[in-house]
This record gives structure tokens, C-alpha cells and sequence, in this order.
């Protein structure tokens, strides 16, 4: 790890007390002025390098004089160097007593002394804090100073020292050095290895080069090297602004010894018309398994008596053969019996025992052994690769092997010759045939007598079981076979076939799949459940993936589905060695209707100025709850009386926009009404909320809808009454509510009126008493409470052949007098015009005609007397009420009776229908008058 040196730089004014004078003549105690130079201003650095650092500053703005700048440089809170720039005329000059150096800087003069001053402190070590005060001094006394902070910039590193290098063993060495004495920045040594290019040539190349980071490392150990050859090495250190110098070994240094390697070049060479001996040839091992001097070899060779054993019958113990000088080639003459297959043995010595090479001699070839060390090396899901090694005993010259694969059922799968390509000289290559599935060749290089030979079986098939022999061949015949049994590896399955989906029901579907042909393994299938993100669109969302596990498995249910919905689905087989490819259903499936959901945001509203029909809006189901396609609406109402709707008629289904149908209704009622979505299923159904149908004013009127004309009134009127015609039925139309009061409003005709808003303003309008009180101004009602709604006469009202038509008598009762606090029909002025409003309440108010008629009343005294008219009124109406009863019993009770007799127990029974009038909490008016 690197640790950085901070420079910190000062400018600073040091009190007398650590300075001492200095003159160029002789050091002086004179004492110390009464005034002090005062603090230079806008002390910054200009430039910075790795070794130096640009200072300016301009003069204190004090009157104070001064004759010379101290600069003090230190690092890590030692004062390193002082330097002093004098300034005219004065040459005193004062340093730290502290400081390590003390230098006089060039003399400046008097304008740059009083101006903008600059200097260049050099010699500083890179990437170094400094702290750099600058003070001005007059004399023996040094101002207050000014100080910075600067580091230094990253430098080139200086070399390491001490570079040596210490042999461990045959293979690694520990390389050592001393850092730098100063850290110039984040420090990486790099060694270069360079290697002897032969034995003995003493020339080197480049082999490798290693890093090794932080400025404080010292050593490293250099491993994976060759024995007994030499190795030079040299190091340099680096920061990111450059490198330091090369620094190299002294010397070379030499790998220690170790075992040497195999001798090259073994045979065996008969010799012409000789059966008793050979000769044996052999080199020494190549130089980079030499791992030391070769000192000696050893030649041995054991005898075989037969095709079945070996016996050591012949130098047991072996020879040496002396290595000699420079001689790297040799040749033994070796006495052996004929017929006699023999194994020889070369061993080279240096320290250490070598490697041992063999090689064989076949006096009496036969049937070879079989292999040795076979084994299974690696497998794959399609492939394994097999070792092995030649047979003990090889009885001839090995020219290769037959390899068989077969399957469990004994089948063979394949054959593979694997024949020595450069052998062909000492026989020729025979196999038997299996009668395999497939044949193929291969070839490998003259087998030694213990070499390894390799070879990878493909084209297999994973997670199968399979047993495979190898023999050897040689120039006599087939070796015995060794046997071996293995798995594959697991695999990544196929993709299953014939993928099918069937709808079950309104939430379930059942996918069926063909397996894969083979089983790579331990086997689940995923099914995808891809959900149509709306009804209409072309997109499917994954909702969820159904696992069914089994390599034989070919089918699942999967529920918890929409109804009438589309699905689609895929498929894919894994191992857990992957996943076959996306295998998807061809065509969508849609699950089955069923009952619909209820509408959504049923409402009801009332209709502007409409008291008799109501708004009633919804939507169709949740698009996920419609269950089908949306035909129609069924729409009931909670009133007995109200007829089941059917809305709509839609193809192929409800497009789902807002739906309204306008109902009737009759005011002052409660209402609930029910809509149903209709598909295959009736829907749930969605119920509303209670709706009360508010009852509104009586309609509006006109004059000829209720009253007779005048002319055929003035005939009934006298001098303190007359006589008004009117439409009872169209006064007391209930349309807009029930009608809790009507009746009449009168007043002059030079008066005018409006007529009452609501119910207490007509139950509280000016009586018969308080209009003749006020001087017959304004009007007043003459109508009692609850006049025309209770069904009986009232004084001053006549029916007419009609029951729609009836009269009032306006002016009828002469005992008003009295009646302060009621409403009175008393009566009118003599000679004198007269209009009529017509007047009808309900609970949410009151509706009045226009001011109607031109009723006079006569002269005092010349008034009709209406006696005889009344009289006459009154017996019409007895007269009408008995021809009714006698027309309803011929033509209704008589009937039904008759009809009774002929069937008995059939009866026809009569029912009146009653109007249901609700009357409103009275209002009793001139409770106090």
C-alpha cells in the first residue's frame, strides 16, 4: 500500500524570538523597532511540478518599512529551508533557527519589493505536503506571516537498491529489494524473468513479467520455474508520471537439481542372423528434463516365458552405463534367449533417480492382454472420453485397439478401430466385425510401452446407460477385452409434440402433450398460462406456469380460469441441465359462458322539471366478469305494478358503453330497481339503491283548461256573490304529486297577485275579515282548508251535470263577520268587478292560474234570487246519483250473481279501487291572527 507524503505550504511572519540576525558583516543583538512590518497579501502558488512550487504575493499595505522576504518551507512540521530575497538598501538578513538550510535568494528590487513579488521554491520532493510562510522584515524584526498549504505533483519513482535474488529449490527463488527513500507516488514494481534460451548457452530471453503494487513491498517469490537452468531478473519501480531506471541481478542464478525426465529414443534392434542378442540405442533425456548432470544410466530387461505371465529370469538388477562427456547418444550390446519376449528398462541418474522409459522385444508374438487402468476420464450429456494404457503383457507389436458401445438391451451402438498410423511395419491391423450400428476410424501415434491413449465416444444419447469395451490389437491377433459401464449425462430434453388444449367447463381446460422420443433426464414440464389481456385485444399476459413433473406425464387439467375467456398456452421440457425450445398450442382456446356478474354504477336520477319518470344508468360487468357475450338487460322494478323491461339487443355482444333508459315513475313513492346482464346465463343482478320519486308542483294551468268562460257565468251571480265554473279534475291533476290543497283566490279588478309558493304560504293567505279590513285591497282566498280534497260539499260549491265541472259560489256566507281566524267565504261589494285564481298544492308547492273573469255583482237589491236554482241543482243530482245505482246494478251485480249459480265455487269478485291520497302534516293557519 502506498502512503502519500503531504506538502504543506506556509506564508508565515515569525516573531523575533525564533529568528536569528544574520549580517553580512557579523551577527548584531541590536533590539527589536517599535513598529512591525505588516502582512503581505494574496500569498498563492502559480505552478507546481513534482519537485517545485511557484509562490507570488504582492506588499502589505502597511506604512511600516521593510528591507527583505523570509520564505520558509516545511514539511511534516519541520522547517526544511529558509530563503531570504533582500530588498534595497538594507542587507541584514534573518533565518530560523529551526531550519535545516538557510539561502539567500536573488535580491529584488525596490518596485518588485513594494509591487507583486514571486518566487520559485525548487528542490522539494513530488507528491509531498509543504506549508510554504512568506513574512516581511525590516531589520531584526520579522512582520506577521503568510501561509499555504501545497502538495507536490506526482514524480518520477527513484530505482529500488539492494536487488538479490536467493534460489529455494528446484522450481522458485525469493527476489528481494529496498525501496526508494521517498514514496513519489501510488508505486508498482515490475520484475521481469528472463530465461537461459539452452543449457549452458549463457544467453537470456524475456520469459514473463510480474507486478507487484505498494511502494513498501520488498520480495517476492518467483515459482513454476525449470530445474537446474538458469535465471537472470531486473526490477523497476513506476508511478502513474513515469518509471525509475532498471536495476539488474549481479549475476545469474541456477535452479537447484531435481529428478531427471524419460530417455529419448529407446529401441530395440535385432541383430541379423544372431538369436542371442540385440541392441539396445537410446538418447539422453531432452535439456529441459535433464533437471541436473547426468551421471549414469541404468539398462535392465525381464523375460517372458509364456503369453500368460511374466518372470524375471534374466538381470534383475540391471547396469549402469556411464554417461561419459558431452555424449548424449547410446548403444549396448545385450545377450538375450531366443524365442523369449523381453521388456527393457532405461533410468537416468543425475542426484536423483529419473523417470523410467520401457520398451519391448517380441521373440514369440501372441494374443495380447488386456489394458490396463481403464477408466472414465469425463462425460457429457452426448459424449464420454475413456483412458487407457497398453496391456502388461503386449505378446507382439500393439497396433492399435477395436473399441464396442452397447446399449442396454446388448445392442451395439457403435465400433471404433483406433489404429497406429506409424505401426503398419510391424503388422497389419485385423478386427472382427460386431455388426454395429455405425463404424468409424481413428488413429493415434506408436503406443510406448506405458503410454496413455484417449479417446472420446460421441453421437451418444443423454442419461442413458452404456457398456464399452476396448482390446488391444497386435501383429498376431485381438487381445482380451476389459469391460466398463457408465451414465450419460443428463441432457436438454426435446420439445414434447402434439400440444393440444381442450376446453373443459367455465374455468378449466385440459392440455395434453406428447413426451419427447427420449428421456434426458429427471423431466418437468412447464405449461405457460398466457390470459388475453382484454376481450377484444391481441394481446396475453403470463398469469402463471402449471409444473407437472415425470418425463411420461402427458397431461394436466388447469382450472381457476375465466369464463368465457381466451387462452392460449405453450409448453417446454426441462432437465436440470436447460430447457427445450417454446413448443405453442395452435389455435386459442375460449372456456365457457356462464352467469354474468352484476353492472357496475347503477344509478337513479331524477329528470329535470320530470316528476313522473326516473334516469337509470349502469354499466356492464367488470370486462373479467361478463362471462360471456353481454346480449341484452333485464330491468325490474320493485312497483307490482311496473312491467319487467328487456334493454337492448346487441351483436355479438354489449360494446359496454353507458347505458340509460328512461322509467316512469309516480311521485311520492319509494323505488328499487334491479338490472340483470344477459349472455347464455341471466345475470347477477345489480340492485339499486332506494330511490323516493319527489313529488313537484301541480302542473301549470291556463285559465280555459279550468274555468268556464265568463259569459256563461254572469247569469249566476247577485249582488253579494257570483258564481265560478271550473274543471275539478283538471284543478286537482296529481301528475306531479298528490294534490294536498286547491281552491280559489279572488280580488278586484284594479288588484293584482301572484299567487302562493308552496303550502304554508296558501294556508296563511289573507282571509275573507282581513281583506274587508283592509279597505278590500289585495286579495284573499274564500276556499276553506282542504277544499275540493276531502270529497264532501263545502258551502258556496255546486256540481254540474258533469263531476268534472263544478261551481263555487264566491260571496255565499253572511256569518264571516265573526271569523277572524278562519278562512271565510263573506260577502262581496255591490257593483263590482271580481277576478279569480285558481290555486292547487302539493308537498313541493303551489301553481296558480292567471287572474281570470270579469265577474260582476249587481245593484243592492237587484240580485237574483238563486233559491230556486239551487233547489233545482239538488234535485238533478238525486235524480242522476239513482239512474247511476240502477245502471250498475243491471249491468254488473246482476251478471255476476248469474254467473255464480253456473259454476260453483268460481266466484267473481268485486273490488273498488281506492285512490290513495297522502295528506301532509296539516298546517293550521291564523293560529294567531
Amino acid at each position: 500500500m502506498d502512503i502519500f507524503v503531504g506538502w504543506c505550504f506556509m506564508l508565515a511572519a515569525f516573531s523575533i524570538g525564533s529568528v536569528l540576525p544574520i549580517s553580512t558583516t557579523e551577527l548584531s543583538t541590536t533590539s527589536t523597532p517599535e513598529h512591525v512590518p505588516g502582512k503581505v497579501n494574496n500569498l498563492k502558488t502559480t505552478v507546481t511540478t513534482s519537485s517545485s512550487l511557484g509562490l507570488s504575493w504582492t506588499a502589505s499595505t502597511s506604512d511600516v518599512p521593510f528591507t527583505q522576504y523570509i520564505v520558509f518551507t516545511s514539511k511534516g512540521g519541520e522547517c526544511l529551508k529558509a530563503v531570504y530575497i533582500l530588498c534595497p538598501p538594507n542587507d541584514s538578513i534573518y533565518a530560523s533557527a529551526d531550519c535545516n538550510s538557510v539561502m539567500a535568494g536573488a535580491t529584488a528590487t525596490y518596485d518588485e519589493c513594494h509591487g507583486d513579488m514571486s518566487y520559485n521554491v525548487t528542490d522539494l520532493d513530488s507528491n509531498t505536503d509543504y506549508v510554504v510562510s512568506v513574512a516581511a522584515a525590516a531589520n531584526f524584526t520579522i512582520g506577521e506571516n503568510s501561509t499555504l498549504k501545497e502538495k507536490t505533483h506526482i514524480g518520477n519513482p527513484s530505482a529500488p537498491k539492494d536487488f538479490n535474488a536467493s534460489v529455494n529449490n528446484e522450481s522458485s527463488v525469493t527476489l528481494s529489494w529496498t525501496p526508494a527513500v521517498h514514496r513519489g507516488g501510488p508505486t508498482t514494481y515490475i520484475i521481469t524473468v528472463e530465461e537461459e534460451t539452452r543449457l549452458n548457452s549463457n544467453i537470456f530471453e524475456e520469459a514473463r513479467n510480474i507486478s507487484v503494487r505498494g511502494f513498501n513491498a520488498s520480495s517476492l517469490v518467483i515459482g513454476d520455474l525449470r530445474s537446474y537452468w538458469k535465471y537472470t531478473f531486473n526490477i523497476i519501480a513506476e508511478t502513474p508520471a513515469g518509471r525509475s531506471e532498471d536495476v539488474f541481478l549481479s549475476s545469474a542464478i541456477l535452479t537447484k537439481e531435481s529428478a531427471p525426465g524419460k530417455v529419448e529414443d529407446l529401441w530395440i534392434d535385432a541383430i541379423p542372423d544372431n538369436l542371442t542378442a540385440v541392441n539396445v540405442t537410446f538418447t539422453c533425456p531432452i535439456e529441459a528434463e535433464r533437471h541436473g548432470v547426468i551421471l549414469y544410466y541404468t539398462l535392465s530387461y525381464v523375460a517372458q516365458e509364456t503369453h500368460e505371465e511374466a518372470f524375471v529370469i534374466e538381470n534383475r538388477q540391471g547396469y549402469n552405463i556411464s554417461s561419459g562427456l558431452g555424449d548424449c547418444s547410446f548403444t549396448s550390446f545385450v545377450s538375450i534367449t531366443p524365442n523369449v519376449n523381453y521388456v527393457f528398462s532405461v533410468v537416468a541418474h543425475d542426484s536423483f533417480t529419473g523417470a523410467e522409459q520401457k520398451e519391448v522385444f517380441f521373440g514369440n508374438p501372441g494374443e495380447p492382454g488386456e489394458v490396463t487402468t481403464f477408466t472414465m476420464t469425463s462425460t457429457t450429456s452426448t459424449s464420454i472420453t475413456l483412458s487407457w494404457q497398453p496391456p502388461r503383457l503386449h505378446n507382439g507389436f500393439i497396433l492399435g485397439y477395436v473399441l464396442y458401445v452397447h446399449t442396454e438391451d446388448g445392442a451395439c451402438q457403435q465400433a471404433v478401430n483406433i489404429v497406429c498410423t506409424d505401426c503398419q511395419s510391424d503388422g497389419t491391423f485385423r478386427a472382427e466385425d460386431k455388426k454395429c450400428h455405425s463404424y468409424r476410424n481413428a488413429s493415434i501415434q506408436r503406443p510406448g510401452y506405458e503410454s496413455q491413449t484417449s479417446y472420446a465416444v460421441t453421437s451418444l444419447m443423454s442419461y442413458t446407460n452404456y457398456t464399452v469395451t476396448v482390446a488391444a490389437v497386435n501383429n498376431a491377433t485381438v487381445g482380451d477385452t476389459t469391460t466398463l459401464t457408465y451414465q450419460t449425462e443428463m441432457g436438454v430434453p426435446a420439445t414434447p409434440t402434439i400440444f393440444s388444449a381442450a376446453v373443459i367447463n367455465e374455468s378449466a381446460v385440459y392440455v395434453t402433450w406428447m413426451p419427447p422420443g427420449h428421456k434426458s433426464g429427471p423431466t418437468i414440464y412447464t405449461i405457460s398460462v398466457l390470459e388475453a389481456a382484454g376481450r377484444k385485444g391481441k394481446e396475453f399476459d403470463l398469469i402463471r406456469n402449471v409444473l407437472v413433473k415425470g418425463y411420461t406425464s402427458d397431461h394436466v387439467a388447469i382450472g381457476d380460469l375465466l369464463s368465457s375467456w381466451r387462452y392460449k398456452f405453450s409448453i417446454t421440457a426441462s432437465t436440470s441441465e436447460g430447457s427445450s425450445p417454446v413448443l405453442d398450442t395452435a389455435s386459442t382456446s375460449v372456456t365457457k359462458g356462464s352467469v354474468p356478474g352484476q353492472v357496475r354504477n347503477l344509478t337513479v336520477s331524477s329528470l329535470p322539471g320530470n316528476f313522473t319518470a326516473v334516469n337509470l344508468t349502469w354499466e356492464c360487468p367488470n370486462e373479467r366478469e361478463r362471462n360471456g357475450f353481454i346480449k341484452n338487460y333485464t330491468i325490474k322494478c320493485s312497483d307490482p305494478g311496473t312491467p319487467t323491461v328487456v334493454y337492448g339487443h346487441y351483436e355479438p355482444e354489449d360494446p359496454c358503453t353507458t347505458h340509460t333508459a328512461i322509467l316512469p315513475v309516480r311521485p311520492e313513492n319509494n323505488y328499487t330497481f334491479t338490472v340483470f346482464a344477459n349472455a347464455m346465463y341471466a345475470g347477477r343482478p345489480g340492485v339499486s339503491y332506494v330511490f323516493y320519486a319527489v313529488a313537484g308542483k301541480p302542473p301549470p294551468k291556463t285559465t280555459t283548461d279550468i274555468f268556464i268562460n265568463t259569459a256563461a257565468q254572469d247569469k249566476h251571480s247577485t249582488d253579494t256573490f257570483f258564481t265560478v265554473s271550473f274543471n275539478k279534475s283538471t284543478l286537482l291533476d296529481s301528475t306531479n304529486g298528490n294534490i294536498i290543497e286547491a281552491g280559489f283566490i279572488v280580488m278586484q279588478k284594479s288588484e293584482t297577485s301572484s299567487g302562493p309558493g308552496n303550502v304554508t304560504s296558501w294556508n296563511t293567505w289573507m282571509n275573507w275579515y282581513r281583506w274587508k279590513k283592509a279597505g278590500y285591497k289585495g286579495s284573499y282566498r274564500p276556499t276553506p282548508e282542504h277544499y275540493l280534497i276531502q270529497g264532501r260539499r263545502r258551502r258556496g260549491a255546486s256540481t254540474e251535470n258533469d263531476d268534472a265541472l263544478t261551481s263555487f259560489l264566491v260571496g255565499s256566507d253572511g256569518s264571516c263577520d265573526n271569523k277572524q281566524d278562519q278562512f271565510c267565504n263573506g260577502p262581496l261589494e255591490p257593483e263590482t268587478v271580481y277576478k279569480v285564481m285558481a290555486v292547487a298544492c302539493t308537498n313541493a308547492g303551489c301553481t296558480s292560474t292567471k287572474p281570470f273573469g270579469h265577474f260582476r255583482t249587481s245593484s243592492r237589491g237587484t240580485g237574483k234570487d238563486m233559491t230556486p236554482w239551487i233547489a233545482f241543482g239538488v234535485t238533478a243530482t238525486v235524480l242522476l246519483c239513482t239512474i247511476i245505482s240502477f245502471v250498475v246494478y243491471m249491468k254488473v251485480i246482476q251478471p255476476a250473481r248469474k254467473l255464480k249459480s253456473y259454476s260453483e265455487g268460481h266466484h267473481l269478485a268485486l273490488s273498488d279501487r281506492n285512490e290513495h291520497v297522502v295528506n301532509p302534516k296539516r298546517v293550521h293557519p291564523y293560529k294567531k291572527v
